[in-house]
Order: structure tokens, then sequence, then C-alpha cells
């Protein structure tokens, strides 16, 4: 999905939410330790099972615009938003936790064991 490059954002209680060209997104503040991510493909209500506690106390984070991305940052982690929803998390060393993947997406062509034996037999 392209989502495009981010347009603005804003923060509502607990969540940033993130307006793209094409899609809107938005980011949950949990905890200091959890973030939960809305790609905007979860129009239904539902949560992910990942998060097994859904009932969270508001906690301190700030968000701050640097350069060409956002930043969400508790005492334990930070978050960085990117255009087209590239989510980066750091440790509050600015270690990398988690990285979206930015290069190229190569399909991986799948051949089956009935075209495998065909190959075989035609030598």
């Amino acid at each position: 999905m392209n989502f495009g490059k981010l347009k603005n954002y804003s923060v509502d209680g607990h969540n940033v939410v993130f307006e793209y060209e094409q899609q809107t997104t938005k980011i949950q503040v949990i905890s200091p330790e959890v973030m939960r991510v809305f790609a905007g493909f979860e129009d239904d209500g539902s949560y992910s099972n990942a998060i097994e506690n859904h009932d969270f106390a508001l906690c301190d984070f700030k968000v701050d615009m640097i350069r060409d991305h956002v930043c969400i940052e508790t005492s334990k982690m930070i978050c960085c938003v990117h255009d087209n929803f590239l989510v980066d998390f750091y440790d509050t060393n600015h270690q990398p936790i988690c990285m979206d993947y930015t290069g190229e997406r190569v399909m991986i062509e799948r051949v089956s064991e009935e075209t495998i034996e065909m190959l075989k037999n035609e030598g």
C-alpha cells in the first residue's frame, strides 16, 4: 500500500493521527514501552492479539516534527514515523529496536512439485 507523503499529524489524547496523501493512520501510546500501530486497514474496530491488555492509562509522551518525519517519545522508547507510514522504533539511546524495510521488494517465484517433476522428466 502506498500511503504517500505525510501531510499532517495531530494528537488526540493517547492517539497520534497521521494524515497521508492516500490514507489516515494512527499510533496509540499505551504505555512507555508499548505503542499500537494502526495502518488504516482495521476499520472493523478489531485489535491485534499481540497486545493483551486493551485498557491503559495515559502516560506522558511528546510528539515533534523533525525534518521530514514525526517522532513520538516516551520515557522508554522513540517511534519515528515517515512518509508511506514507515515506522521505526528506537530505545532512548537511539539504538534500533525495530525498523521498517525500505529496500526493493522482489517477488519470489514458486514452482510446484508437479512442475519440478515434469521438468525432471523432460531432461
